[in-house]
């Protein structure tokens, strides 16, 4: 059993450090547009925080790394009239989810996907909604509620 146990948080370890990122998944989903998302994104908002949290990311300063997601949502709540600030939001919700896997937070990560696919389905956005049910899927994988973890995954499969 402990040798099953541990396979299954090796694969969730190597799952979360393969998670899309939202860069990626942003391209292919924008690629349509002239100029990129995140050049309009950081045309209309001030990204400094994402930037900065992404930083520490890199550096495994999670909880450095969250407040500085949770400042970046605080300084574009007052934006909602762009149309960008949906997604922009949902991208925010990717990064703290991702950071709250890395760190083994499966609950608090499961949230943070749930508000980005609630976001991702409000602008009709696949690849955000995508990424979201692979998110999810990982939680749920992270607290050993596999069959939930299949469904979610199989979910995500048939948006493409």
């Amino acid at each position: 059993n402990a040798s099953i146990i541990l396979k299954e948080v090796n694969f969730t370890q190597k799952y979360v450090r393969s998670l899309p990122s939202p860069e990626i998944e942003t391209k292919y989903t924008h690629e349509y547009v002239n100029e990129s998302l995140e050049q309009r994104i950081s045309r209309t908002f001030d990204v400094t925080f994402i930037c900065l949290g992404d930083g520490f990311l890199s550096m495994s300063r999670y909880d450095d790394a969250i407040e500085c997601y949770k400042k970046q949502y605080h300084t574009i709540e007052t934006s909602r009239n762009s149309d960008d600030f949906l997604v922009l939001w949902a991208l925010i919700y990717c990064r703290v989810g991702k950071v709250f896997l890395m760190q083994s937070r499966w609950n608090e990560a499961y949230h943070a996907f749930k508000r980005q696919m609630s976001i991702a389905e409000s602008c009709f956005d696949k690849c955000l909604k995508a990424s979201a049910l692979i998110g999810i899927g990982a939680s749920f994988l992270g607290l050993a509620r596999y069959h939930e973890a299949a469904k979610i995954y199989e979910e995500s499969l048939i948006l493409f």
